[in-house]
């Protein structure tokens, strides 16, 4: 099964027999193996019994737990048995030398400008009507990635970052219908379809670089883009630059190919959300498509683990 989506309000959760059970408001049961799982999802109010958290930490399975109302809070439960002390303190030296910390921030940069530039690569054959501006956005990608590689400074890398930032989004918002009122990102909370799509997206490959830091041994606290911050685990914002135009090409599609609309959207005072329905279309398009961003978190974790193994060795009396 790999991920398990819960999204039914006033549910009770429960463990029996290695299950989660899972009993809805109208009193009726059902019950989900442990075995084969790796992530819950839960959305909106749910009651949870302790022994049920426990047995799944101790399975090393991640529970995402997040508030009904836009996603605007959320919070990560789970067991990780990775107890390499070592890859750490390579780990904070990986973040606290400017070279090394420089070197894996201009990489991090790049592949998301190259990620971004196969999305509009893409967009271009299916949307020809917005030649010029696609056109545009991958020449501004192009001299984006050229500049990256002479940055000498984490300060100049961002502002280039936030510059690839800019010509992307300018460029994105073409290919959404005018009626979404989608013209920029936006968010906390999110004030139209589009962005509520995508911040429901970003939340869930956001929790998967939690998880994948954590499995490999890695403090998601410590980043080297996302410099270290109270409160924001940093290497995992890192890592989901990575997985970030996987979303946005996730959230064009479904409204181009209008298996979410205006309509499947609530507005309320706090911002806009995807209505139930909505949202079971949209997990369930996100796990479709969420093996190609996992191997890719997957991959750098590995990447980095192996780089803090060595200077970790390089600082061992």
């Amino acid at each position: 099964m790999g991920t398990l989506y819960i999204d039914r309000r006033d549910a009770q959760l429960d463990y029996q027999n290695g299950q989660l059970r899972v009993r809805d408001a109208d009193g009726t049961p059902r019950g989900f193996p442990l075995a084969g799982l790796e992530r819950v999802v839960i959305c909106g109010n749910t009651q949870l019994q302790t022994r049920l958290l426990t047995h799944l930490a101790d399975q090393g399975i991640n529970v995402l737990l997040i508030e009904g109302r836009g996603a605007r809070r959320h919070a990560h439960v789970g067991g990780f048995h990775n107890g390499d002390a070592r890859r750490r303190l390579g780990q904070y030296r990986l973040c606290t030398c400017p070279v090394e910390s420089l070197r894996w921030s201009r990489l991090l940069v790049r592949t998301r400008a190259v990620r971004l530039l196969r999305l509009y690569r893409g967009a271009l054959i299916l949307r020809p009507d917005l030649r010029r501006e696609l056109i545009r956005v991958q020449r501004a990608l192009v001299e984006g990635i050229a500049r990256v590689r002479t940055c000498t400074d984490i300060g100049s890398l961002r502002g280039q970052e936030g510059a690839i930032a800019a010509a992307h989004f300018s460029a994105y918002t073409a290919l959404f219908s005018p009626e979404l009122q989608f013209t920029h990102r936006n968010r906390r909370p999110p004030r139209d379809p589009v962005n509520a799509a995508l911040s429901l997206g970003y939340t869930l490959t956001h929790a998967e670089a939690v998880r994948t830091c954590l499995l490999a041994g890695l403090d998601p606290m410590l980043g080297t883009l996302h410099e270290p911050s109270h409160g924001r685990e940093s290497l995992a914002c890192d890592l989901n630059e990575l997985a970030r135009a996987d979303v946005e090409h996730l959230v064009w599609r479904l409204f181009a190919d209008k298996a979410v609309r205006k309509e499947s959207f609530e507005h309320h005072e706090g911002g806009v959300t995807l209505n139930k329905a909505a949202r079971q279309v949209f997990y369930a398009a996100f796990e479709a498509a969420a093996s190609t961003h996992r191997r890719t978190l997957r991959s750098a974790a590995a990447a980095i683990a192996r780089h803090c193994n060595a200077l970790a060795r390089e600082i061992q009396p």
